[in-house]
């Protein structure tokens, strides 16, 4: 019985080490099937050599197809301006042109201060000095001064001016006080729409466009 419960423990083991031994084989066939398996994959990338030396230039290529034109690019800004040039030589002086038309008479100008003398007359040149006196009293005529009496008794004097050289701007010196209305005609008796200015209270000066001759009645 001792033999035979020895015999069974032996079978025992024996099996115990024939599954053991089976497992180890079948492991062993596993690790060894997959090192081939990992003998086949590629290894991890190793680290990079260094340069070589660089190699003789290569011949030069036919050249390519040329490629489409690009689009136009954004216009620059304006440069900044160059400073001016020098001067340039006076260039040599030009024919003398025709000479221009007559321009139209300039404004009247102020009337320079003056004195009067009963009848004469002066005015003033410059800050310190006078000019003479001129006594503008013509000789007596009908058609010069009148006096007219009125219904009331009151004298009312009229002044005529005769400008006898032609002249643009007539100077009448009515001394008659006041701004009297002045009637203007030619000498042919027409009448004449000039430009009037009171310079005072006794003498007013009358502008036409081009100078003329005729009378002024002041009434």
């Amino acid at each position: 019985m001792n033999c035979t419960r020895a015999c069974w423990r032996c079978c025992e083991i024996r099996k115990v080490s024939d599954r053991i031994l089976a497992a180890l084989a079948k492991s062993f066939a596993d690790l060894r099937d997959r090192v081939a398996a990992l003998a086949r994959e590629p290894g991890p990338a190793g680290k990079d050599g260094a340069p070589g030396a660089t190699g003789p230039a290569g011949k030069d290529g036919e050249p390519g197809p040329s490629g489409p034109e690009g689009r136009a690019g954004v216009a620059g800004a304006d440069g900044r301006s160059g400073r001016d040039g020098k001067d340039g030589r006076p260039g040599a002086t030009g024919p003398t042109g025709p000479p221009g038309k007559d321009g139209g008479p300039g404004p009247t100008g102020p009337m320079p201060k003056h004195e009067w003398r009963g009848t004469e007359l002066r005015f003033q040149k410059d800050p310190n000095t006078w000019g003479k006196w001129v006594d503008l009293r013509g000789p007596a005529s009908s058609s010069s001064v009148a006096v007219l009496q009125s219904a009331g008794g009151i004298e009312n004097t009229t002044y005529t001016h005769e400008q006898d050289l032609p002249a643009a701007t007539w100077t009448v010196a009515h001394n008659l006080g006041r701004y009297p209305s002045i009637t203007v005609v030619d000498n042919l008796g027409g009448q004449l729409y000039p430009d009037v200015r009171y310079v005072d209270a006794d003498i007013a000066q009358i502008t036409h466009s081009v100078p003329l001759t005729g009378r002024a009645y002041c009434n």
